[in-house]
């Protein structure tokens, strides 16, 4: 999910019910975050800020996945990052889909090739989801 703030720098601790998870801590660095929480058995979960400050969701995925981690997904690679016009996606084998978001978590575009033309794109945060039929992976961009 994609956090978004005013330009501060805030802590968000991730506290889930179930499962023997750790509670994880998105710090909130000049208006935006990505956190990635990968439980197990989790029902349900709990957000706190450091500073009390008020937050909200916005394009909140839950993916419940049975499989182990696939660590094939580490070896691909998105480059130039960051990008001025076309982004390349090498390594990455039987791609179902790519997904740009904004910084707020708006899906921007989707995709199915290694080359993302970002030309009509304003300058900014962008977090893209890869999927192939061995796992997901999220970078930022």
């Amino acid at each position: 999910m994609a956090i978004e703030g005013n330009g501060i720098t805030i802590d968000y601790t991730f506290t889930p019910v179930g499962g023997s998870n750790s509670p994880d801590v998105a710090t909130l660095i000049s208006g935006s975050a990505l956190v990635n929480l990968n439980w197990s058995d989790v029902t349900s979960f709990t957000v706190t800020s450091s500073s009390g400050s008020l937050f909200g969701f916005d394009n909140l995925v839950v993916n419940n996945t049975f499989a182990t981690p696939d660590f094939s997904m580490e070896a691909i690679n998105i480059s130039p990052n960051p990008v001025e016009n076309i982004l390349f996606i090498e390594n990455a084998t039987d791609i179902k889909s790519i997904n740009v978001f904004n910084k707020i978590g708006q899906l921007v575009f989707e995709r199915k090739n290694e080359k993302l033309d970002f030309n009509n794109l304003p300058n900014g945060l962008y977090f893209l989801k890869l999927e192939t039929e061995t796992g997901i992976t999220t970078k930022k961009i």
